[in-house]
């Protein structure tokens, strides 16, 4: 968790508009994402949440701990992702608050980005150059090779 949040701040950086939230590492055991949407939501009275859900995440989001209060309390954005049906992944009951995001479905998944470095392929356009540089720094996921800390490709 320490690893992930120190590359989401160092993705943001310069960013204004952008926040790391890190109410999920300071909680104790185990976090689920109805806890925090039930915090944020009590620090921010009235606000509008919007959670975005990739078409795979959400194919299995009867499973998740609380997905009822979820699908309440928030509008859900569904994301494209490569293989699967975003439309098909919506049942029916769910529509209104479902919200189909138009993109381009992204080849770039966290899955892909851990086993490049653990290649030492260049992961220039899998992740921001300072991501990469942290990666090798800390030997994530079996990183060592200089040239990913460059951004060069191999």
């Amino acid at each position: 968790g320490y690893h992930r949040a120190a590359m989401v701040a160092l993705a943001l950086s310069g960013r204004t508009d952008w926040g790391l939230e890190t109410a999920e590492l300071e909680r104790k055991g185990t976090s689920y994402t109805a806890d925090t949407v039930e915090l944020l939501m009590s620090r921010m009275p009235g606000a509008e949440v919007f959670l975005l859900l990739g078409a795979d995440s959400l194919a299995s989001f009867r499973r998740w701990k609380r997905y009822g209060f979820l699908l309440e309390a928030c509008r859900i954005v569904a994301v494209p992702r490569p293989g699967v049906d975003l439309a098909a992944s919506v049942p029916s009951t769910w529509r209104d608050r479902v919200l189909l995001a138009s993109a381009r479905p992204s080849r770039v998944s966290s899955t892909m980005v851990r086993a490049r470095a653990a290649r030492g392929e260049s992961l220039t356009g899998w992740a921001p150059a300072s991501v990469a540089r942290y990666i090798v720094r800390e030997g994530l996921y079996g990183a060592a090779a200089p040239h990913i800390a460059r951004g060069r490709h191999s």
